[in-house]
């Protein structure tokens, strides 16, 4: 099997994670501590609950690309299947990168791991090796 394959899941059961922890404060777990950068210990505001909302509709695309990238979904191949595994990395390293910048360390100690996780994985679908 190749690594790009392996990588894929890996992704995705990061996803899987990362979209248990947001569908858990979206649903008022006490989860502001560890995410958004923070901010709101306890439960999320309304406005942060959206944003989760739509921080797992992007995990699902995320997630969709990547699997069409090593063709276990088939929907687009060639040159858009590499650049959208691409873009994907690119948004998960942002991701990354805002991670570190954030002051919460609890949001770090929890999100550090996963979003390198995502990082290495998704560069790896990207790179088609």
């Amino acid at each position: 099997m190749p690594v790009s394959v392996v990588a894929a899941w890996v992704f995705c059961a990061f996803v899987a994670i990362l979209t248990i922890i947001q569908v858990a404060a979206i649903a008022g777990a006490p989860l502001g501590a560890y995410l958004w950068g923070g901010e709101t210990p306890g439960k999320l505001s309304p406005k942060l609950r959206r944003s989760s909302v739509i921080s797992v509709l992007i995990y699902l695309v995320f997630v969709v690309l990547v699997l069409n990238r090593v063709a276990v979904l088939q929907l687009f191949s060639g040159f858009w299947a590499g650049f959208a595994a691409w873009v994907v990395f690119v948004f998960i390293t942002l991701g990354l990168l805002s991670n570190l910048s954030s002051n919460s360390k609890r949001e770090q100690a929890l999100m550090l791991p996963l979003m390198l996780g995502l990082t290495v994985s998704s560069l790896l679908v990207a790179l088609g090796i």
